[in-house]
Formats: C-alpha cells, sequence, structure tokens
C-alpha cells in the first residue's frame, strides 16, 4: 500500500525501492511483483515489467490480471502467437467480468491484424520471438480468415479462426525455454489433446452475449465442467 501511495503520488522511484525491500522479505507475492510490474511499465522500463508479470504468473497462474498485462506489452510490441495467448487465458479465468468484453473486442482486433492503441502506442520489439515467428506469419498471412479456411465451429469471428490455426500450427513438441512454451503449452496442449477446443473456444466468447454462444453454454455445460 504504502509503495502504491508512492507511485500515485508521482515517486515511482520511492514506489520500487519499497516494493523491492517487499520482494526480498515475501519472494513469492504475486501481488508485490504485479504492482511493481505496473510501475515498472508507467515509467517505459518494459523489458523489467514482463519479468515482473512473468513473475505474478509463475507464483500465481491464476492471477488473470498479469496475463492481461502481459498479454498487452506483446501486443504494442506486435508479438501476435504471445499476446493472443496471454489474453485468451486472461478470458479462459475471467470470460465474463465488466472487462472480459473490452479484452474480446481488443482480441478481435488483433486476429484481424489490428492493433488498437487504447492501451498504448507501438513499442520497438524487445522480447525474444523466434519459437513463434512461422505461427505470427501464419497469422499476419491471414490464411486462417480465407473462406475455405474449416474451424469446425459455427460462430463467425476472427479470433475463432486464428484460435483453431494457433492450435494447429502452435510447436507444441519444441524444448524451447520460452515462458510461453513453460507456463501456457502444458494446458494448451492439455485442450487440444482432450478435445477441448470447442469448450475453450466458446469459454472465450462467454462475454458476446450471442445467441449461438449462449445457446451453447447452456447445452453444453457437461462439456463445459469436464474442460474447467
Amino acid at each position: 500500500q504504502l509503495a502504491t501511495a508512492y507511485d500515485n503520488s508521482g515517486d515511482p522511484e520511492k514506489a520500487i525501492e519499497i516494493y523491492t525491500k517487499a520482494l526480498e522479505k515475501y519472494p513469492f507475492d504475486y501481488l508485490l511483483y504485479y504492482n511493481l510490474g505496473v510501475t515498472y511499465s508507467n515509467q517505459n522500463e518494459f523489458e523489467k515489467s514482463v519479468e515482473c508479470f512473468q513473475n505474478a504468473i509463475i507464483n500465481n497462474p491464476f492471477h488473470s490480471t498479469s496475463h492481461l498485462s502481459l498479454g498487452k506489452l506483446m501486443a504494442r510490441q506486435g508479438l501476435l502467437t504471445k499476446a493472443i495467448i496471454s489474453l485468451e487465458i486472461f478470458l479462459e479465468l475471467e470470460p465474463e467480468s465488466e472487462r472480459s468484453n473490452i479484452v474480446l473486442v481488443y482480441l478481435n482486433e488483433l486476429a484481424d491484424n489490428h492493433i488498437d492503441t487504447a492501451w498504448g502506442e507501438p513499442i520497438v520489439p524487445f522480447t525474444d520471438n523466434e519459437i513463434f515467428s512461422e505461427v505470427d506469419h501464419f497469422i499476419k498471412s491471414g490464411i486462417a480468415l480465407k473462406d475455405n479456411f474449416k474451424t469446425g465451429i459455427k460462430f463467425k469471428a476472427s479470433i475463432v479462426n486464428q484460435t483453431v490455426l494457433l492450435f494447429r500450427s502452435l510447436p507444441f513438441d519444441t524444448k524451447s525455454e520460452d515462458f510461453w512454451v513453460k507456463m501456457y503449452f502444458p494446458f494448451l496442449k492439455a485442450v487440444k489433446e482432450g478435445d477441448f477446443i470447442k469448450p475453450y473456444i466458446f469459454t472465450l466468447l462467454s462475454s458476446s452475449g450471442h445467441e449461438t454462444v449462449v445457446k451453447y453454454n447452456k447445452r453444453k455445460k457437461k462439456d463445459l465442467a469436464k474442460f474447467y
């Protein structure tokens, strides 16, 4: 609280000092990492911010806001695969809150290769993206948005098509130590192998309020329960 007060009063250096000291005493406190990440982000120290959000997620994978914050910073770098994964995990954890639909709309624009600057102007990429460069190329090419791309899901939205493409294209067998590989791949691989892609996607779409989504979520409660 003290660090946040310093940050809000215009003294981020003091806030960072206090957060850092607190983390020496409480090294597994995910909220300390998250708040420190916010302070760094506000100071445009994005590399440190990303590291903090990742540490917050490592210490609490269910902290949806850390996934959201990480996804925003990836989107601002134009790293579409990493951005989409983090933002989708946010929506899996928080499918129907007050902010969910805003994120869903933002995510769908990303799937259309449009990065909304409402959450910040583009920044020069600093995050290594070698493992996902090919998948990014597939997303940017728009191949999944063509009429002949079949998803097997009766809902028309760019994010649906691009998500199906992701599950077909992600290098699940890689031995990379990349954060997205280590943190997200076990879950995403289990979704694919467990035949849970439809429940995954319709959970993403929950905040749309669309009739098709509402009907699916009512009709497929057993499938959704297995997925959850």
